[in-house]
């Protein structure tokens, strides 16, 4: 019971992980829309003056492709930060509720299964950060790729 206790905490802080990432894709999210702000202000001046260089105007249109593509990659990166919460959250709710449900059934009886009930806990946390993991890492990828883009412009 101690190590299924320690194991949910360990869930829990990697949770809290989770809300830096979705702090860190807000604030490049806020600083890739300012971007586009400004990139927008220097288009329309552009345009409206007469002498203008080609390759500025193009420059600019490409500054503007690349904030794009960044804010694609923090919507997947907020996405997958959200799934792999879920999926962490919902699979130690289940053990936790599925555990208490079944160690009340068999308290008194014959057959103690606090064992099995370990190893399915065990089994079905281990899954549920099985998936969780992966989306993290390609959350972090995600930012990453997101502020290479950004901190070029």
């Amino acid at each position: 019971m101690k190590n299924l206790l320690l194991f949910g905490a360990l869930v829990l802080c990697l949770n809290s992980y989770g809300q830096s990432k979705k702090q860190q894709i807000e604030a490049l999210q806020g600083r890739a829309d300012s971007i586009t702000n400004v990139l927008k202000f220097q288009l329309k001046n552009l345009n409206n003056s007469k002498i203008t260089d080609q390759s500025e105007i193009e420059a600019l249109y490409l500054k503007e492709e690349d904030i794009k593509l960044a804010k694609l990659y923090l919507r997947k990166a907020k996405r997958n930060v959200k799934v792999g919460n879920i999926v962490s959250t919902v699979t130690v709710s289940i053990s936790a509720f599925g555990t208490a449900l079944l160690w009340n059934s068999f308290k008194g009886d014959w057959l103690d299964a606090t064992p099995l009930l370990l190893i399915g806990d065990g089994v079905l946390i281990g899954v549920g950060q099985a998936v969780n993991i992966p989306l993290k890492i390609s959350a972090k990828k995600n930012i990453e790729l997101a502020k290479e883009l950004i901190n070029t412009h």
